[in-house]
């Protein structure tokens, strides 16, 4: 497969150089229809005016009324729960050419003769998501056009991202991390638990497999398979636990990862269990009023709110509050954090006067950091009739 993907691209790439001499030099317009799952168009419409790469090798026309038939026609109707998009893009041929981004025109190769025009890009390509409009049908709703621009190198998003993930990328290890760290930002999942299959086969490292489980219970977490989630994590613990001593801060850190996902779970009596744990441990590794022994007591008392237990989570928010007014300015968005769980748990309780006097605390500080127009303090104000 490899080798045919590297034949394919030398092939457009030696196509593209022997056209441009008598290509056109003017930016002009392509088209492509296509259908797109309701969760993934979604997902597009929420990423209007940021960047997307179409990672395969881009099939396009000129024909705009060709590409439009490719989602309306009978013979291609789309699947129950899909959109058709026809998206509409503009290629600036001197961008390409600066950018190394090959594209030929391949109608007299191509096997589609019916697609006429038929312009071919290698993977990877890069455009920007313009605008999104619907396209105007007596017999369906779901038919859109998405207006991309091509970008090239110069673009500063681009640049931003890739700086961005670069540095990310160089404060990894080197070897399976940094490729899994990859196909994690390029969600290439099943291709990533295939990777993390094969290292845990063949690593004799229990750091190295603690790792790699914990990342894969990560991975699950974001595909939102909780419950593979959940035994990646638990083997992770398994493998912490006997390698370390029982305050090892990372045996606190996967219990962590253990309570979240319960809560995600709703599985609150077991969520508060794994919290109870992460406590402990770090109680014996950490000063009494480190940070993250307030985010300890924070995530009990959120755990013993939502089994209603109510004074569980009172003392438990205390704790948090105590270590925060010690170690914290009057002004710091957790002490207001910390405010704010009190103030819920009061009202709550139905100590009414109590959840107010710690509703005031909370604006007094996010007014200081919060522009007046935000919608939590103009909630926060409506609650005290400010």
């Amino acid at each position: 497969m490899g080798f045919f993907i590297r034949r394919l691209h030398r092939a457009i790439e030696q196509l593209y150089h022997k056209q441009q001499s008598t290509a056109i030099k003017t930016p002009f317009k392509l088209y492509r229809g296509q259908g797109l799952l309701e969760k993934h168009f979604e997902t597009l419409k929420q990423a209007k005016g940021r960047l997307m790469s179409f990672n395969n090798f881009l099939s396009t026309s000129r024909n705009r009324d060709l590409s439009l038939k490719k989602i309306t026609s009978p013979s291609t109707a789309l699947n129950q729960g899909s959109v058709g998009v026809l998206f509409v893009m503009t290629i600036d041929p001197t961008l390409c050419a600066s950018t190394s981004t090959s594209f030929a025109d391949i109608k007299s190769d191509s096997q589609e003769k019916y697609q006429g025009d038929e312009i071919l890009f290698s993977t990877h390509t890069i455009f920007r998501i313009d605008k999104i409009e619907r396209i105007t049908d007596d017999h369906t709703n779901t038919l859109w056009e998405v207006y991309l621009t091509f970008v090239g190198n110069n673009d500063n998003d681009l640049r931003t991202y890739t700086v961005q993930m670069q540095k990310e990328l160089n404060s990894l290890a080197i070897g399976w991390s940094r490729l899994a760290r990859i196909f994690i930002k390029l969600r290439k999942f099943e291709k990533l638990e295939t990777l993390y299959e094969y290292v845990l086969k063949n690593t004799s490292s229990a750091t190295d497999k603690e790792n790699y489980c914990d990342q894969l219970g990560c991975m699950f977490e974001i595909m939102e398979n909780y419950p593979k989630a959940l035994s990646s994590y638990e083997k992770s613990s398994r493998i912490l636990s006997h390698n370390h001593s029982p305050n090892h801060l990372n045996l606190a850190a996967s219990y962590s990862n253990i309570g979240a996902l319960y809560g995600k779970m709703n599985e609150n009596k077991k969520m508060l269990a794994s919290y109870e744990i992460l406590l402990q441990v770090r109680k014996q590794s950490l000063p009494p009023n480190h940070p993250d022994l307030a985010a300890s007591y924070r995530k009990i008392g959120t755990a013993y709110s939502k089994i209603l237990d109510y004074t569980q989570a009172l003392s438990a928010f205390q704790r948090t509050l105590g270590i925060r007014e010690k170690t914290l300015s009057l002004s710091h968005p957790d002490l207001a954090a910390s405010y704010h769980n009190m103030d819920m748990i009061y009202a709550k309780m139905q100590e009414y006067s109590k959840a107010l006097s710690y509703f005031e605390r909370v604006l007094s500080i996010w007014q200081k950091f919060l522009p007046s127009t935000d919608e939590n303090v103009l909630q926060l104000k409506k609650i005290l009739i400010v």
